[in-house]
């Protein structure tokens, strides 16, 4: 794998880790329950030339891109959130299979605080 790809990887594991246990973690009102939100889901592409990432809303799934990470931006009305996505590896496979990526409804628990959020897809 390339060095710069590598790197890049170990940085954002290290950022997602370090940011996520670094805060209590509240769990949603209505308690380990699931939850559906409708939003927009982003892939977040690493540029390996640059060492920077792209945000995108693919138009089509995106399992048979490079590793990536998953944010969903949920479209409340005067109320937006970002999720980071996590899941088992499973669930991360059929949310990557998705081909509508604008205003669809994802299902999982939330758990997180005002500064960051989690939605683990069930």
């Amino acid at each position: 794998m390339n060095k710069k790809i590598t790197t890049f990887l170990i940085l954002i594991s290290f950022l997602y880790i370090s940011l996520f246990t670094s805060f209590e973690f509240a769990h949603a009102d209505n308690n380990d329950d699931s939850v559906t939100l409708t939003g927009n889901l982003i892939c977040l592409y690493p540029e390996s030339d640059s060492g920077n990432v792209r945000p995108k809303i693919s138009t089509k799934p995106c399992s048979k891109e490079v590793k990536h990470l998953h944010f969903f931006l949920e479209i409340k009305k005067g109320a937006e959130k970002l999720y980071a996505v996590e899941g088992s590896p499973e669930a991360i496979n059929r949310l990557e299979n998705i081909p509508k990526r604008k205003n669809i409804q994802l299902k999982g628990k939330v758990s997180g605080n005002q500064r960051a959020w989690i939605l683990t897809v069930d």
